[in-house]
């Protein structure tokens, strides 16, 4: 996927949840990126609040500043991911590899992470409240 591509399904994603906020419209659209390949894009600052992401491949993918609430990671590629300064409150990432990846001053609340590969992940003040691990 290119970034023009991915650009285009956060602009539907961002409509959408606008409208479930403020309106009873529907031109917008919850973001499935399921099993995409979203390697080394930037998705900085995003807000993917319920997106779909299970089993996306978001190797060196910049998430810094994303809001991932919600969002469901199951089984996620996220090796040497840039999470700094995330926020993720009840996400599901449940099998997810985060192999060297960067937590560093997020905020992680209720993070579902059984059974994930956190080895090397950077936790540097990372704020943790009620996460589930192994």
């Amino acid at each position: 996927m290119t970034q023009t591509e991915l650009k285009k399904i956060l602009d539907l994603h961002a409509l959408w949840h606008w409208e479930c906020v403020n309106s009873d419209i529907t031109n917008g659209k919850l973001a499935d990126l399921s099993g995409a390949d979203l390697s080394g894009l930037d998705l900085s600052h995003a807000n993917l609040w319920l997106a779909n992401l299970c089993g996306a491949d978001l190797s060196g993918t910049n998430l810094s500043y994303a809001r991932l609430d919600e969002a469901d990671l199951r089984g996620a590629v996220l090796i040497k991911t840039d999470l700094t300064y995330a926020k993720m409150s009840t996400p599901d990432l449940r099998g997810a590899s985060l192999h060297k990846a960067s937590l560093a001053g997020a905020q992680l609340y209720d993070v579902d992470f059984r059974s994930a590969d956190l080895s090397y992940t950077d936790w540097t003040e990372t704020e943790i409240k009620s996460c589930k691990f192994d």
